[in-house]
């Protein structure tokens, strides 16, 4: 994250922008988002697992399943 967020801020302050417009997000910008997102999605869901696992919860199988996706969408 901080590699690209780096080079973002480089292209600002040498006025290079992909996109070709100060209003759009620039590719990097995206791919920093996607990123954010998807390591916060993994670790909500890790988080609820964990929280079923130490309650004893049945519920732990359904989790677990939901963050073996989530491990495959992000891929």
């Amino acid at each position: 994250m901080w590699r690209i967020w780096r080079v973002e801020n480089s292209n600002k302050a040498h006025h290079i922008d992909s996109m070709g417009s100060n209003q759009r997000r620039s590719h990097l910008q995206k791919v920093i988002r996607i990123v954010v997102e998807s390591g916060l999605l993994y670790t909500i869901t890790a988080f609820i697992s964990f929280t079923t696992f130490v309650t004893g919860s049945n519920g732990v199988y359904v989790i677990t399943d939901a963050v073996s996706g989530v491990i495959i969408l992000g891929s």
